[in-house]
């Protein structure tokens, strides 16, 4: 292939090869509302046994503590833990000073998603009409793609998820707000503060300050 196209992986960067070819894409959220996204995301897969993991009730608060007290490399009950995300985070970072590697975040999109679109478009050193540029950013909007999930949700069209549609939940954040404890908010606080530094802190949470 001598035309450009893209990979998109799970692996921190510290697990990827690194060729000056290449961009390099990163895109973090609040750790928390990742979570919880990744619980519905799961929940609607064809694959029952995650149910024992990510039960539709957890009065007990099982899922939250395997979130907070899960390794890095996800084996241990929740396949996506705090600590995979920070290790994300982290080796992100330390690559962040390479022109080819730059890190996005989710509220960044949402509140200017064609800003995002020009800054992804100056990484690729591509170049598109008013009017092009108009129609891919609402191609990217949120009820676009609900309203065609076949298209554009995982394995879309195939059966892999039980809705493709549910996978577009509604493209918000906060809505974990008063459903954890103050005790599970003040453990995730205890785990965030060890690793991350204010400033790193408040970026990964709530992207680029207002």
């Amino acid at each position: 292939m001598d035309h450009r196209r893209c990979l998109k992986s799970h692996t921190p960067m510290d697990g990827l090869p690194l060729n000056d070819h290449a961009q390099y894409i990163c895109v973090f959220r609040h750790p928390i509302d990742a979570h919880f996204s990744y619980r519905k995301h799961l929940r609607n897969m064809q694959m029952h046994f995650f149910n024992l993991w990510y039960p539709e009730e957890d009065t007990e608060g099982v899922t939250f503590r395997r979130f907070l007290d899960g390794g890095p490399e996800g084996f241990d009950g929740d396949a996506m833990p705090l600590a995979h995300i920070l290790r994300h985070y982290s080796a992100a970072l330390a690559l962040a000073d390479r022109p080819n590697v730059a890190l996005f975040h989710y509220a960044d999109m949402c509140r200017d998603l064609p800003g995002t679109f020009e800054r992804v478009a100056a990484l690729l050193g591509a170049s598109y009409g008013a009017d092009v540029m108009a129609r891919l950013v609402e191609a990217a909007g949120f009820d676009h793609m609900k309203a065609n999930a076949a298209r554009y949700a995982p394995g879309g069209g195939t059966g892999f998820m039980k809705s493709d549609a549910d996978f577009f939940d509604s493209g918000t954040s906060g809505k974990w707000r008063g459903g954890l404890s103050e005790d599970e908010i003040a453990k995730y606080n205890a785990v965030i503060e060890a690793h991350l530094g204010p400033e790193e802190r408040a970026w990964l949470e709530f992207g680029t300050p207002q």
